[in-house]
C-alpha cells in the first residue's frame, strides 16, 4: 500500500509485487502516472531505472506514457501503483527491429519466434526484482 493518498505519495521501499500489463504495438515500456506525464509518482526514479532496464533489454524506449506516446487515463499499472502501492508497467510490444511482426495482431508465429524471445529476458528480470521491486531499482542492481 502507498504510504498516503496523494499522486506523489510513495508506496514504501519494503513494498513487494510487481505487475506488468502487456500491449501491442508502440515497443515501449510505460510507467505511472500514464493519465498525466506532467505529475510523477513518489517512486519514480525507481519505477523509471525498473522501466529503462526493461528498456534496454527489449530495445524498447520508456518513460511515462504522455512523455512518449500519449497520456492515456484507465490504466491498470496506474490503478494498481495507486491502491496496492506495485511497482507497475505496461510493455507495449512491438517489432522495433522490422521483422514483420508489427501491428496491433500480429501473426501467431510471431509469438514464439520473435516475441517470446525478446521479452523473456526482460520478464525474468522484472521477477527477480518483484520481491522488492522499489529497493533493488532505486539502488541500480
Amino acid at each position: 500500500m502507498r504510504t498516503g493518498t496523494g499522486d506523489g505519495d510513495p508506496a514504501p521501499v519494503t513494498a513487494k509485487g510487481l505487475m506488468i500489463s502487456l500491449h501491442s504495438d508502440a515497443s515501449m515500456v510505460l510507467l505511472p502516472w500514464e493519465a498525466d506525464h506532467t505529475i510523477h509518482t513518489g517512486n519514480d526514479a525507481a519505477l523509471r531505472a525498473l522501466a529503462g532496464r526493461l528498456g534496454s533489454l527489449t530495445g524498447y524506449q520508456s518513460g511515462q506514457a504522455g512523455e512518449i506516446l500519449y497520456d492515456a487515463s484507465g490504466g491498470t499499472d496506474d490503478w494498481t501503483y495507486d491502491k496496492l502501492g506495485l511497482a507497475s508497467l505496461t510493455i507495449e510490444i512491438g517489432d522495433s527491429d522490422g521483422r514483420g511482426c508489427s501491428g496491433f495482431t500480429p501473426a501467431f508465429s510471431c509469438q514464439d519466434s520473435y516475441f517470446w524471445p525478446k521479452l523473456k529476458p526482460a520478464l525474468i528480470s522484472a521477477a527477480k526484482q518483484a520481491a522488492a521491486p522499489y529497493r533493488t531499482a532505486a539502488q541500480g542492481r
